[in-house]
Order: C-alpha cells, then structure tokens, then sequence
C-alpha cells in the first residue's frame, strides 16, 4: 500500500508540475512579438492571459498547443491526414503543415466558421482583415501580433479594460461576462511573473 501510494505521489506529481513555466523563456522567445504589441499599447501580459485561455494547455507550449482547429457550427466530419479529433469540433492537426492543409480545406468545402492555432483566430472573422491568415495562424508569434492588432481595435471601441479584451472571444454579451472574469485573474496572474 505504502508502495502504490508512492508511486501515485510521483505520478500526480509530475503531472502537477507539468504546467510550470520558464516565464524568463517565455519573455526570450516572444521578445519581438511583445514589443510589437507594446508598440500598439498592447501589454504582453494582456496577450499572453487572453492565450492561456483561448488555447489547449499544453507542457510543452507555454502559451498553449498550437496545431488546434475548432469548427464552429457546423457538423463537419474530418478523417485521415494525421488529423485527430479531440472532442466535438476540435481537432489536432499535429503539425503546421497539417493544420494549414485543413484549414485550406475546410475553406475550399465552404466551412468558414472556425478557429486556429493558440489564439484561436477565426477565419470567418478575421480573413479579410488580416493577409495569409490561415499561414499566420499557427506561427504562435506571429499569431500573437495578429491578435494585438484585434485587442489594439477593442481597445479603441470599449476603452482598455476587461469587456474589450472579452470581444476578443465573443460579441455574445453572456459569453463576454464570463471570458472578462477569467481573463482578469489570469491577467493579474501573468502580470506578476512577466514583470
């Protein structure tokens, strides 16, 4: 017994500390993509909270997993190419190339309503606004600017603060109210270790 528990403390363990991140690497390896963000008057740590949430937590993505597709809306049955589904309407397309493959595709069977990489950026919205969105997407820093620019507009709409970064998700009122709660305490959070 004493021998299980053991085992079932490393274990539990490991998968607790799975999650720590080098926030020092983190500031390294996104330093262009923050300073341009900084250049819009967007905080890093704004991006980075709205990341955390929009995104599949990962242990080896700090900011999140970034070969996600999520369709919305629409019953769309994705097989084969290495594509795996994860639950209803999202899928794991493993790699960049796979994932702009399927995202090409989806656009190609006029499925316009879906979200990629770590930011979820959404085709539907955000394709004509932003050039090679489906190539940008899942470059998480490039990604990162892409999603500056749209919380950089909401900002100029509703003013800096929690509402605006939430219309980054939703313009669904209901689904704002919530998204604008958690991103304040991860904001808060993120802006501790970032300093």
């Amino acid at each position: 017994m004493k021998r299980l528990l053991l085992v079932l403390t490393v274990v539990l363990g490991t998968v607790l500390n799975a999650g720590a991140v080098d926030w020092n690497e983190v500031k390294l390896q996104y330093a262009d993509a923050f300073e341009y963000c900084q250049k819009l008057g967007v905080e890093p740590a704004v991006v980075v909270a709205v990341a955390r949430l929009e995104a599949l937590p990962s242990s080896l993505y700090p900011l999140g997993y970034p070969y996600v597709i999520r369709v919305n809306r629409k019953r769309v049955r994705i097989v084969g190419g290495g594509v795996r589904k994860l639950y209803d309407g999202v899928y794991d397309c493993r790699d960049e190339k796979t994932c702009i493959l399927l995202a090409r595709e989806l656009v190609k069977h006029r499925v316009y309503n879906f979200d990629m990489g770590v930011f979820q950026l959404n085709y539907y919205y955000q394709h004509k606004r932003f050039k090679n969105l489906i190539e940008r997407a899942f470059d998480t820093k490039e990604a990162m600017k892409i999603a500056c620019q749209i919380i950089k507009r909401n900002f100029e709409i509703m003013g800096k603060n929690a509402n605006a970064v939430a219309l980054y998700h939703s313009p669904n009122p209901e689904r704002n109210t919530r998204y604008a709660f958690k991103f304040w305490r991860e904001y808060k959070q993120i802006r501790r270790v970032l300093k």
